[in-house]
Protein backbone atom coordinates (compact mmCIF):
# COMPACT_ATOMS: atom_id res chain seq x y z
CA UNK A 1 0.00 0.00 0.00
CA UNK A 2 2.67 2.52 0.92
CA UNK A 3 4.06 2.39 -3.18
CA UNK A 4 0.44 2.41 -4.45
CA UNK A 5 -1.29 5.07 -1.44
CA UNK A 6 1.48 6.14 0.89
CA UNK A 7 3.10 7.58 -1.89
CA UNK A 8 0.45 10.26 -2.44
CA UNK A 9 -1.15 9.86 1.17
CA UNK A 10 1.61 10.07 3.67
CA UNK A 11 3.12 13.57 2.95
CA UNK A 12 0.43 14.91 3.20
CA UNK A 13 -0.99 13.46 6.36
CA UNK A 14 2.95 13.10 7.86
CA UNK A 15 4.90 15.32 6.28
CA UNK A 16 7.05 12.61 5.15
CA UNK A 17 7.27 8.89 2.53
CA UNK A 18 6.46 5.84 4.10
CA UNK A 19 9.14 4.18 5.91
CA UNK A 20 9.32 1.47 3.53
CA UNK A 21 9.61 3.99 0.97
CA UNK A 22 12.98 5.23 2.25
CA UNK A 23 14.31 2.26 3.01
CA UNK A 24 14.12 0.63 -0.65
CA UNK A 25 14.24 3.81 -2.58
CA UNK A 26 17.63 4.69 -3.64
CA UNK A 27 18.13 8.34 -2.00
CA UNK A 28 18.93 10.32 -5.37
CA UNK A 29 15.21 9.09 -6.61
CA UNK A 30 13.41 9.88 -3.38
CA UNK A 31 14.81 13.55 -2.16
CA UNK A 32 13.87 13.98 1.78
CA UNK A 33 11.38 16.94 2.68
CA UNK A 34 12.94 19.55 3.82
CA UNK A 35 11.09 20.47 7.25
CA UNK A 36 9.82 23.48 6.09
CA UNK A 37 8.73 21.53 3.11
CA UNK A 38 7.25 18.76 5.85
CA UNK A 39 5.41 21.74 7.87
CA UNK A 40 3.75 22.79 4.68
CA UNK A 41 2.41 19.47 3.23
CA UNK A 42 1.17 18.01 6.66
CA UNK A 43 -2.50 18.40 6.82
CA UNK A 44 -3.62 20.17 3.20
CA UNK A 45 -6.25 18.47 2.52
CA UNK A 46 -9.85 19.04 3.00
CA UNK A 47 -11.05 15.66 2.10
CA UNK A 48 -10.19 12.44 1.00
CA UNK A 49 -11.50 9.92 -1.41
CA UNK A 50 -10.89 6.95 -3.46
CA UNK A 51 -11.52 6.30 -6.85
CA UNK A 52 -11.97 2.47 -6.36
CA UNK A 53 -12.94 -0.41 -9.14
CA UNK A 54 -10.55 -3.40 -8.33
CA UNK A 55 -8.04 -5.79 -6.55
CA UNK A 56 -5.04 -7.13 -7.17
CA UNK A 57 -3.54 -10.02 -5.21
CA UNK A 58 0.35 -9.01 -3.25
CA UNK A 59 2.76 -10.84 -2.14
CA UNK A 60 6.43 -10.19 -0.54
CA UNK A 61 9.26 -10.59 -3.12
CA UNK A 62 12.48 -9.88 -1.14
CA UNK A 63 14.43 -10.46 -4.39
CA UNK A 64 12.52 -8.54 -7.04
CA UNK A 65 13.48 -9.93 -10.53
CA UNK A 66 11.61 -6.30 -12.08
CA UNK A 67 14.25 -3.34 -14.24
CA UNK A 68 15.55 -1.15 -11.48
CA UNK A 69 12.99 1.35 -10.74
CA UNK A 70 9.55 1.52 -9.33
CA UNK A 71 8.29 -1.60 -9.57
CA UNK A 72 11.59 -3.36 -8.44
CA UNK A 73 11.45 -0.60 -5.23
CA UNK A 74 8.17 -1.96 -3.88
CA UNK A 75 9.64 -5.41 -3.26
CA UNK A 76 5.96 -6.86 -4.05
CA UNK A 77 5.01 -9.19 -6.04
CA UNK A 78 1.58 -8.66 -7.96
CA UNK A 79 -1.16 -11.20 -9.49
CA UNK A 80 -4.71 -11.55 -10.48
CA UNK A 81 -4.79 -15.20 -9.66
CA UNK A 82 -4.64 -17.38 -6.24
CA UNK A 83 -4.67 -21.06 -7.10
CA UNK A 84 -5.67 -20.30 -10.27
CA UNK A 85 -9.03 -18.53 -9.42
CA UNK A 86 -9.19 -15.02 -10.47
CA UNK A 87 -10.02 -12.17 -7.76
CA UNK A 88 -12.64 -10.96 -9.90
CA UNK A 89 -13.63 -10.30 -13.23
CA UNK A 90 -10.34 -8.97 -14.88
CA UNK A 91 -10.83 -5.28 -15.93
CA UNK A 92 -13.87 -5.07 -14.14
CA UNK A 93 -15.38 -4.12 -10.84
CA UNK A 94 -14.61 -6.01 -7.24
CA UNK A 95 -16.99 -4.64 -5.06
CA UNK A 96 -16.53 -6.49 -2.10
CA UNK A 97 -12.64 -5.54 -2.20
CA UNK A 98 -13.79 -1.80 -1.38
CA UNK A 99 -15.19 -3.35 2.12
CA UNK A 100 -12.00 -5.58 2.48
CA UNK A 101 -9.77 -2.74 2.51
CA UNK A 102 -11.78 -0.65 5.15
CA UNK A 103 -12.12 -3.85 7.63
CA UNK A 104 -9.41 -5.76 6.68
CA UNK A 105 -6.78 -5.56 9.74
CA UNK A 106 -3.85 -4.61 8.15
CA UNK A 107 -5.54 -2.38 5.41
CA UNK A 108 -7.40 -0.49 7.95
CA UNK A 109 -4.71 0.05 10.84
CA UNK A 110 -2.72 1.59 7.90
CA UNK A 111 -5.61 4.04 7.21
CA UNK A 112 -6.38 4.27 10.74
CA UNK A 113 -3.05 4.97 11.61
CA UNK A 114 -2.78 7.57 9.36
CA UNK A 115 -6.48 8.90 10.33
CA UNK A 116 -7.30 9.15 6.93
CA UNK A 117 -10.36 6.24 7.77
CA UNK A 118 -14.10 7.34 8.09
CA UNK A 119 -15.62 5.03 5.80
CA UNK A 120 -18.89 4.93 4.34
CA UNK A 121 -19.49 2.92 2.20
CA UNK A 122 -22.33 2.83 0.12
Amino acid sequence: MDFLLGWYLEPIVTGHYPDSMIKYVPAENLAPFTHKEAARLQGTYDFLGLNYYTSIYAANDPDPTAEDGYYRDMHVKFDSFRDNVPIGPLLETVPYSINHLATDSKSSSYLRAHRILDCHIL
